[in-house]
């Protein structure tokens, strides 16, 4: 009951920047929220099961059982009632239940009688989703029922921000390589349900191991961040940087065609190629870019990320500092 002092229920602007912080909407199914909801259904023995988030206009299902649907409209959502509230929202009986009639997303599963769902709360306060069951009889839960779903609603949040936490890395600010990754699978996915275009870009910096020899290496990370710092000085707003690691780095050029992405990372290599690093003096910074658009006839994303790979070979075979474009 304390915590409810702090729930932020009427900030619905805030609610969705909170939301929206996490980058976690239309994200490829992950292992550790499928766990979750399996985990959930076997407690429960209950039939149907989500993991739901609320944007803007709909309710989108991060993980769910028993549900065919990826989302449904905000208007239809059980989830709604559940943040409004900030508590456990039980519904024992449909047929005697007024609230019935306001939970639309029981239209979507045929027969549903009962339901049960907690509220996905941030740390700061904002309920940015909820965590469901529901049932084709009626049933009657208990305080202990209420008390499972709030600590499954717990972990949830807890999976969440350690996404976000493992999604970034620390040294340069860029995302990490599991970070990277996924959001490199989300437009892989992307592209394939709705032809979305990519492009996808491998960096090497040139430089960095004799900067690191001669400078030391606190030298080295000051080029790594400063190398990050330029790309996304010129970069456009849904492009994403990433370190895969030691002196790797990765660019997704999100919606870009391979002509449109090649501009773009020309003016990235030339704004790293005249950073200046602190403590280095008289040892440029360059970088080698491997460039490749993503196909149709990809059928598996490391196919995607296999080219980009060999167009980095070319590029520092042929002379580093350059772009090297492999269709």
């Amino acid at each position: 009951m304390m915590l409810s002092r702090f729930l932020r229920l009427q900030d619905e602007e805030g609610r969705i920047a909170a939301l929206q912080r996490y980058e976690i909407l239309d994200t490829a199914p992950e292992e550790e929220f499928e766990s979750i909801i399996s985990l959930l259904m076997s407690v429960f023995k209950a039939p149907v099961a989500a993991i739901s988030l609320l944007d803007v206009d709909r309710q989108w299902f991060k993980a769910s059982g028993g549900i065919g649907a990826a989302e449904v409209p905000r208007s239809a959502s059980a989830c709604e009632q559940v943040i409004r509230s900030g508590q456990v929202v039980a519904v024992e009986d449909a047929r005697r239940d007024e609230r019935f009639s306001a939970i639309g997303s029981f239209a979507a599963i045929e027969r549903c009688q009962s339901y049960l769902g907690a509220p996905i709360t941030t740390p700061d306060g904002y309920n940015i989703g909820s965590i469901c069951i529901m049932g084709v009889e009626p049933r009657r839960f208990s305080s202990a029922d209420h008390e499972v779903m709030r600590s499954f609603a717990r972990l949830v949040m807890s999976q969440i921000e350690l996404r976000l936490v493992a999604s970034c890395d620390l040294l340069t600010g860029a995302l990490s390589r599991k970070g990277f990754e996924r959001a490199a699978l989300d437009a892989f996915a992307a592209h394939r349900k709705d032809e979305v275009p990519s492009s996808l870009a491998f960096i090497d910096l040139d430089n960095l191991q004799r900067i690191n020899d001669t400078y030391g290496r606190h030298v080295g990370d000051n080029a790594l961040r400063a190398s990050v710092f330029a790309a996304a000085q010129v970069l456009r707003r849904t492009d994403v940087i990433g370190r895969l690691g030691g002196d790797e780095f990765a660019i997704l050029l999100r919606g870009a065609e391979a002509r449109d992405a090649h501009v773009v990372m020309d003016r990235v290599r030339l704004a790293i190629e005249a950073t200046a690093i602190h403590g280095c003096s008289g040892t440029p910074l360059t970088v080698s870019i491997g460039l490749t658009a993503l196909k149709a006839e990809y059928a598996r994303p490391e196919t995607w990320f296999a080219v980009a790979d060999s167009a980095l070979v070319r590029a520092k075979q042929n002379g580093r500092n350059r772009v090297f474009y492999l269709a």
